[in-house]
């Protein structure tokens, strides 16, 4: 008999299966109870020997498992899901204007180092070329 709910597990005496999912309701085990009404018939269809059933069911209870736990962590996070850059307004920004319409340096854009500038070696540094010991070319 069991000590917190006074109810005895016994012999199958009805349908093994409805059974089995009243057991994985109470141990609470969803995703093995969504799994099992489709498994157990397939297993008996191509005689799986049954430690492998087992495997398999506690396999989709961990991966359920997993998929939930990441799920709820998310949802615990409050990332911005599903928001784009066409979502974001302007005007409720907190970032001040000037550093919003200001162009990254990389850009190419007036004001920034181009991307031909910025291939350029610094002055007075050697170039991998040089240091390598093979002649530089020279245009011609």
């Amino acid at each position: 008999m069991s000590a917190t709910t006074g109810r005895a597990v016994t012999a199958s005496s009805g349908d093994p299966l409805a059974e089995a999912v009243e057991l994985t309701r109470r141990l609470k085990l969803p995703h093995i109870r969504r799994h099992l009404v489709e498994l157990v018939p397939t297993a008996r269809a191509q005689r799986w020997d049954h430690a492998e059933l087992v495997r398999v069911l506690l396999a989709e209870e961990a991966a359920g498992r997993d998929a939930t736990n990441l799920r709820t962590r998310r949802a615990r996070a409050g990332f911005p899901a599903g928001k784009t850059l066409h979502d974001w307004d302007a005007a409720a920004s907190c970032i001040p204007r000037p550093t919003r319409t200001r162009s990254p340096a990389w850009s190419g854009s007036p004001g920034g180092r181009t991307s031909a500038s910025a291939a350029r070696p610094a002055p007075g540094r050697a170039t991998s070329a040089r240091r390598s010991g093979r002649p530089r070319s020279r245009p011609g």
